[in-house]
This record gives C-alpha cells, sequence and structure tokens, in this order.
C-alpha cells in the first residue's frame, strides 16, 4: 500500500536483543514484547520509537482429559497448583527454551517472581532455585522457537499432556485442547514494533506503523494469526499480568540457573576423530 519493501530476518527475541548488542545494520525491530530489551542499556538506547501493535498472552494449553481429570476444565489453576501435578508425575509439558524463545523466557522468569512473592523487587538472593526446578522436571519436549514448538507438540501428541505458548498459537492446536490461564497471572506479549536511532527511515517507520495500527489490519490480524486486536474486543478474559524483575542481574542469574540447575540435564555424545589412529584408543578416549 506504501510502496515499501521490508526485507525481514527472523529471530527468537532473547537472541534480537544479543544481535543488536553486536551489530547496527537494521532500521527497525519488531518483537513479541520488549521488556528485556529495556533491561539491556546498550540496545535500549539505540531505540528511537516504540508502539504495540497486538496483543497474545503465553499461556499453557492442555489436553481435554487432563484438564477434567484436574477439574481445571471449570476452575483455572494457579502456578502452584499446575507445579504440584508436575512433581506428583502427573502432568508434562513442552516449553521453548528460556534462553533464546520468548515464550519460555517470558513464563521462567515470571514463574521466578511468582513463586518467590518478591514481584518486582525480586533479588538474585530470593530466586526460588528449588521451585523452579520441580516446575521444570515436567518438561518433555523443547524447542528454540514457539513456532517449532507447536509444529513438535503435534507432530509427537504423546510426548507432552500440555504446552506453554502464546494463546493464538494454542488456539490454533484444534478443539481437543483446553487453554489455562492460571488464577495468578501470565505474561502478555504486545508485539512493540520499534525504530532504531541510527536507522534514516523514520518516514517509513511511520507508515508503516499506521498500517499495522489501523482498523483493517487490526482485524486482519485477529483472523490470521488469532492474536488479540490493540482495542482489546476480542480479548474475553481478563487475568492477572506476572510481574517481571526490574534488575537485568536478576534476570541473566534467573537465565544461567536454567542452563546451570533448574532444567533437566540434557545427555551428550561426542565422537571425536583421532587421526592417528584407526583403532579405538581406550586411554584417550578416541573413537575414529
Amino acid at each position: 500500500q506504501n510502496g515499501i519493501t521490508l526485507e525481514v530476518n527472523y529471530s527468537g527475541s532473547l537472541d534480537a536483543v544479543d544481535t543488536l548488542m553486536n551489530t547496527h545494520a537494521y532500521d527497525a525491530v519488531w518483537l513479541s514484547h520488549a521488556k528485556y530489551l529495556q533491561l539491556v542499556p546498550e540496545v535500549k538506547a539505540q531505540i528511537a520509537a516504540s508502539e504495540k501493535t497486538m496483543y497474545s498472552q503465553v499461556v499453557m494449553g492442555i489436553k481435554k482429559e487432563k484438564a477434567a481429570a484436574f477439574g481445571w476444565d471449570s476452575k483455572a489453576p494457579t502456578w502452584k497448583d499446575i507445579s504440584q501435578e508436575i512433581t506428583k508425575g502427573k502432568l508434562t509439558f513442552a516449553m521453548t527454551n528460556p534462553s533464546g524463545s520468548n515464550t519460555g523466557f517470558v513464563t521462567l522468569v515470571g514463574l521466578a517472581s511468582s513463586f518467590s512473592g518478591k514481584s518486582d523487587a525480586l533479588g538474585v538472593e530470593d530466586i526460588p532455585v528449588e521451585k523452579l526446578k520441580a516446575f521444570l522436571s515436567g518438561v518433555t519436549l523443547t524447542s528454540g522457537s514457539s513456532g517449532d514448538l507447536a509444529t513438535k507438540f503435534q507432530a509427537n501428541p504423546g510426548v507432552a499432556d500440555a504446552i506453554i505458548n502464546y494463546e493464538s498459537v494454542v488456539k490454533n492446536l484444534g478443539p481437543g485442547y483446553v487453554v489455562i490461564k492460571p488464577q495468578d497471572g501470565v505474561v502478555t506479549a504486545d508485539y512493540p514494533f520499534m525504530l532504531i536511532k541510527s536507522s534514516n527511515k523514520k518516514d517509513a517507520y511511520d507508515k508503516i506503523l499506521s498500517f499495522l495500527r489501523n482498523e483493517q489490519t487490526q482485524k486482519g490480524i485477529v483472523v490470521q494469526t488469532g492474536r488479540n486486536p490493540l482495542n482489546g474486543s476480542d480479548d474475553s478474559s481478563v487475568v492477572n499480568e506476572l510481574p517481571f524483575p526490574s534488575s537485568l542481574a536478576v534476570v541473566d542469574a534467573i537465565l544461567s540457573g536454567y542452563l546451570n540447575e533448574y532444567s533437566k540435564p540434557s545427555v551428550n555424545f561426542f565422537v571425536l576423530e583421532d587421526r592417528k589412529s584407526t583403532r579405538l584408543n581406550s586411554s584417550h578416549g578416541y573413537i575414529s
């Protein structure tokens, strides 16, 4: 409509922030949310303008029969209720890797605040390590992106009972799933479209933003993506927003803890070539 050609490079939300720390090659950035970005001074300083474009809450989608068995089809559980079923071995779920993808990231960070009871005053010493470890013991499927996770989840229905993802993604899984929005809160993605200060494309940015926010496009967003429009008219339920830590040190500690403590250990096999030998060298562990 405006004669503007867009060249898009796709990335996970956290990975995009890392990219912006190391390059100034972009005119704009369009992420699921900017909460993490705002905590990184080097990247926050690059943003000249930021406007929301749509909404989608990060929720749990659970198989109908499981929801009925827990009584969650009639009354939403708390995150503590969900964790209790996980620790009993009665519930498994799929979640993206929090170190690269937004849905796993905001869930982990939100749970850390919720389980600790500290909200945005959460300090590194307040991170509820054991509670996070117990919750994440239920992860049986993971991926680096929300879309790929949903694809794997549908392709392997016996691997997990539930999935943590955007509500728009869960709704597209089909009628066999119940959307769970825990009573104590969820995190909402608002998809801000942001202009980079070093760009000379302010006019193009304004035109694209106007296009994304006009009534016709907003209606198309609802139909094509299942996300909610800016006026909120398609959002049938209102729940609390999980608190987000105000300190980058806390967020980094939570992510580091995920990689080193909270998540279930992965099993890695290394096959190394010993170019000096064609036999098993048991003293060095080389296999060629």
